[in-house]
């Protein structure tokens, strides 16, 4: 009997390990490091955008979870959750710490961020030079909501 409950305890600790449920924060930074690959990799995408969804006002979590979106693909998340981050204005803008992470181990998703930073910030410049970068690294792979999106930019001169 006590052989099998160590079995069980064993068993849930790895399976703790191995799905463990962080916060937007503590997800972010677990991608960022790169350890991540596959599809262990888009499950934490994911859950950025359900934590994104599941905490409108955490300005952190909308920026996380926009940019898993983009990752994801995933136009109707990405549509809603840079909603939220538009109506709170330049009070939107991502802390030290979070900016740390909004690459989320992905250079593209670091341009795309910081992009968005810039032209929260008023940057125009910087804001283009940016998504000129997201341009050229969609022709190398195929991300289309990026590269939309860096048609935008240019379009509207941001």
């Amino acid at each position: 009997m006590a052989f099998l409950l160590l079995v069980v305890a064993a068993v849930a600790a790895g399976l703790w390990h191995k799905f463990p449920r962080l916060d937007s924060q503590a997800t972010a930074a677990l991608l960022r490091d790169g350890d991540l690959d596959g599809k262990e990799r888009q499950r934490q995408l994911a859950r950025l955008v359900e934590l994104a969804d599941a905490a409108p006002t955490d300005l952190a979590a909308q920026w996380f979870g926009a940019l898993a979106a983009v990752r994801l693909e995933d136009r109707a998340a990405h549509a809603r959750i840079t909603a939220r981050l538009s109506a709170a204005g330049p009070a939107a803008a991502p802390d030290a710490t979070t900016r740390r992470d909004l690459g989320l181990g992905d250079p593209l998703l670091a341009n795309v961020g910081a992009a968005r930073v810039a032209e929260l910030a008023g940057d125009s410049t910087t804001a283009l030079q940016h998504w000129r970068q997201v341009a050229e690294q969609c022709r190398l792979q195929t991300r289309a909501l990026a590269a939309e999106l860096a048609a935008t930019a240019f379009a509207s001169g941001r």
